[in-house]
C-alpha cells in the first residue's frame, strides 16, 4: 500500500484505526516519512508506541487514542 501510494520522506502518513501501528512505523522506517496513528483501543496505542521505540522511529511517528465522535464533537 505504501509503495503503491508512492510514499517518500517528504510525506506524512495518517492511519485512522492504526491497530498495532505497523503502517506509520513502516512508512517511517522504509520510506523516511512521518506518521500519525489514531486508534480507539488504548492498549494498542501503548503497543504502537513501544513498537515505534523498538524500530527507532519514535521521533518520526506519533500514536494517540481517539474516536471519530470525539474528533467531531467540537464542530
Amino acid at each position: 500500500m505504501l509503495e503503491a501510494a508512492g510514499v517518500s520522506s517528504t510525506d506524512g502518513v495518517y492511519d485512522l484505526g492504526s491497530g498495532d501501528g505497523r503502517t506509520p512505523i513502516l512508512a517511517s522506517k522504509i520510506y523516511g516519512a512521518g506518521g500519525i496513528g489514531v486508534e480507539i483501543n488504548p492498549e494498542l496505542v501503548t503497543k504502537s508506541r513501544e513498537r515505534a521505540r523498538k524500530a527507532d522511529v519514535s521521533d518520526h511517528v506519533e500514536f494517540g487514542r481517539a474516536t471519530f465522535s470525539e474528533q467531531t464533537s467540537a464542530t
